[in-house]
């Protein structure tokens, strides 16, 4: 049996890929110059930067540096890197309370609607049903000793062209850090 290569794949509904997932493939996008620092002491710091904008959405990365490395405790996975699992398993049950190592960084619109790393994501939604509040997703990321980024999409595209960035994050003795993000 031989097949033929030449011809263009049809884009049926099953490869679709809802907005709120991210980024469209071929979508053109405006860089927002610049970066927007979120905490910045002796031992690390935190800011966004490589900000797009799109037709539906925004791609942000939030990056981390530190001054000195962790030192890991080879037992523990949770001192390896931030967390940005919204429950860390014990003992085989999930916690009734988020725990202080998970990182919480979300986006507020300015008509006050909210959207966290820590929110339920849009995986459980029906495939023709749409969120009923601003979805933050990881679209992945990169760590080193030092350096720690991610990258994320948020949707939809506010109206207005300034947004609140907010950054929690006990296990590093941020209790809330807040930025002005303006997206022009």
């Amino acid at each position: 049996m031989t097949q033929d290569f030449t011809a263009a794949p049809s884009l049926s509904p099953a490869t679709y890929r809802a907005p709120w997932f991210g980024p469209s493939a071929g979508s053109e996008s405006v860089v927002v110059p610049g970066r927007v620092e979120l905490v910045a002491n002796r031992k690390l710091s935190f800011a966004l930067h490589g900000i797009e904008l799109h037709d539906d959405g925004v791609v942000m990365q939030l990056e981390l540096k530190r001054v000195i490395p962790w030192m890991p405790d080879p037992y523990d996975p949770k001192s390896w890197t931030p967390s940005f699992h919204r429950y860390i398993p014990r003992a085989g049950r999930l916690p009734s309370v988020i725990a202080p190592e998970v990182l919480r960084f979300g986006i507020r619109y300015p008509d006050g609607r909210e959207a966290w790393n820590i929110d339920p994501g849009p995986w459980a939604l029906e495939p023709d049903e749409e969120p009923e509040h601003p979805v933050l997703v990881s679209l992945g990321g990169t760590q080193a000793p030092l350096h720690w980024e991610q990258t994320f999409w948020l949707w939809p595209r506010p109206p207005e062209l300034t947004l609140q960035a907010i950054l929690e994050w006990g296990f590093a003795g941020i209790p809330n850090a807040t930025a002005t993000l303006p997206l022009s």
